[in-house]
């Protein structure tokens, strides 16, 4: 279809007067987006910002009121800016802000998005990030995430709140930062890089302040079941995030925390035959493989200790 067409098409649908044969043609169309030329590489500024405008009115107008069911697909392929607006407006029109993106990694898997607001994340291993896909107009940027992730925030011309874990205890507020969050079972660990992050807690669990605002290089810990939290000053703060560069940091690093960190992002439960050796420590670089075996011999060289593995449970002696 050319462009005339497709922008006919589009106006019957956001009028509501499209035939169900005409809707299909949109959806072929959409279904295929990926493959075809980016659809705004030929529009000026202002039909761009036109077009935009035009589907957001919509969006706006009938998001109270109506409710469909989202489809399951998702795009990953990466677009051109322009192209990647325009996609993201029609996809939350077509599903009035209901749809929702999950990306969800595999143990030792680590993988790189960018956000529809531009801001970029790192995806630790064996975690899921989520978020519904209405980040225009005057709608917070909302994500959820179960695992551990880096984030480095956008900002954005008419300053949208981006929150992090929502309605979890801990609420994170970003403010145009750098920063890693870790947040398995009922803990949550975030460490700032840059910029500055708001911490609302829920009042009702603490009893004590409503928010705090982070300073870079300071770390937060708040567990759910225990309702406790603490912020602090680590001395080694890229230790924390040094995942997303393939490696693990060691700073006099406890063997029970190296195996506790692998356990988490590579799903590997390591027995210790003597409990003494828990208590060990190294210091340096070590690798991070997504080959669980590979790093598991990585850290018993490290240690001196040998491997067992009888192909249910791996236990260092």
């Amino acid at each position: 279809m050319d462009k005339d067409e497709i922008n006919n098409l589009i106006d019957r649908f956001l009028s509501g007067a499209i035939s169900n044969r005409d809707k299909e043609k949109l959806d072929n169309w959409y279904a295929s987006f990926e493959v075809l030329d980016d659809y705004t590489d030929g529009m000026r500024k202002e039909e761009q910002s036109e077009m935009r405008d035009k589907i957001l009115i919509a969006i706006q107008s009938k998001v109270a009121t109506e409710e469909v069911k989202p489809k399951r697909r998702v795009f990953i392929k990466a677009v051109s800016a322009a192209a990647f607006v325009l996609i993201g407006v029609l996809f939350s029109f077509y599903y009035f802000g209901t749809a929702t993106v999950k990306y969800q990694t595999g143990k030792g898997e680590v993988i790189y998005l960018q956000l529809p607001d531009g801001s970029n994340v790192s995806l630790n291993g064996n975690s899921q990030i989520e978020y519904k896909l209405d980040w225009f107009g005057d709608f917070p940027r909302i994500v959820g995430l179960k695992g551990e992730a880096f984030f480095e925030i956008a900002h954005t011309e008419s300053n949208e709140k981006f929150l992090v874990n929502h309605g979890n205890g801990m609420v994170v507020e970003v403010h145009g930062t750098a920063f890693n969050l870790n947040s398995r079972g009922s803990k949550q660990q975030i460490t700032l890089k840059s910029g500055s992050i708001n911490l609302l807690w829920d009042v009702d669990m603490i009893g004590g302040s409503e928010s705090f605002m982070m300073k870079p290089g300071q770390m937060a810990q708040f567990d759910n079941k225990e309702h406790q939290y603490k912020v602090y000053s680590p001395e080694n703060l890229v230790k924390y995030y040094s995942w997303t560069n393939g490696k693990l940091l060691l700073d006099q690093t406890r063997l029970e925390d190296i195996l506790s960190i692998i356990r988490d992002s590579h799903g590997v439960e390591v027995v210790l035959a003597d409990r003494l050796s828990a208590t060990k420590t190294a210091s340096g670089s070590l690798p991070v493989s997504n080959d669980s075996r590979e790093l598991t011999e990585n850290i018993a060289a490290l240690f001196d200790l040998e491997i067992e593995n009888d192909g249910k449970q791996v236990r260092f002696k």
